[in-house]
């Protein structure tokens, strides 16, 4: 393997180069190709190689870990899926990360509000000025809804 900052020759399967240290490329198109049939080893390296990377996109979106980790699975598992769509194997990783973004806000679209719920429960508590409940139903309103 040639290393793409240096341009020195390094032993295969190395991870990074030992003359700067720069992280190796994977040969992203033999690896989807395993990956498509269903290679086990293949799919756990695409985990690996990528599984930080889209913990972050998501953990932007969501805050809680337990969603987050949910969120991945259910990326790892369209993508895997769909393996054949993927055009450019060098853009395995930015593909992943677009379907983890959707899958994530996709999940936001279906969770269900609570700052309504709660600013309502507040407006029942008859010792809270009405200056603070406006506000809070002021941020939990819909567009067209009016007071």
């Amino acid at each position: 393997m040639i290393c793409t900052k240096c341009g020195k020759e390094n032993q295969e399967g190395t991870n990074f180069c030992r003359y700067c240290g720069n992280p190796m490329q994977k040969d992203m198109y033999a690896l989807i190709e395993r990956a498509k049939k269903n290679d086990q080893s293949a799919i756990s390296e695409i985990y690996w190689c990528s599984s930080t990377e889209l913990y972050r996109v998501v953990k932007v979106l969501v805050r809680d870990d337990d969603t987050v980790n949910d969120i991945l699975q259910d990326t790892y598992i369209k993508a895997f899926a769909r393996l054949d769509q993927l055009q450019d194997p060098e853009r395995l990783i930015p593909w992943l990360k677009v379907i983890a973004n959707n899958t994530a806000k996709d999940w936001l679209k279906k969770k269900k509000p609570v700052l309504k719920h709660y600013a309502t429960s507040l407006l029942d508590n008859k010792y809270l000025t009405g200056r603070f409940c406006y506000l809070i139903l002021w941020k939990g309103r819909k567009e067209n809804e009016m007071f």
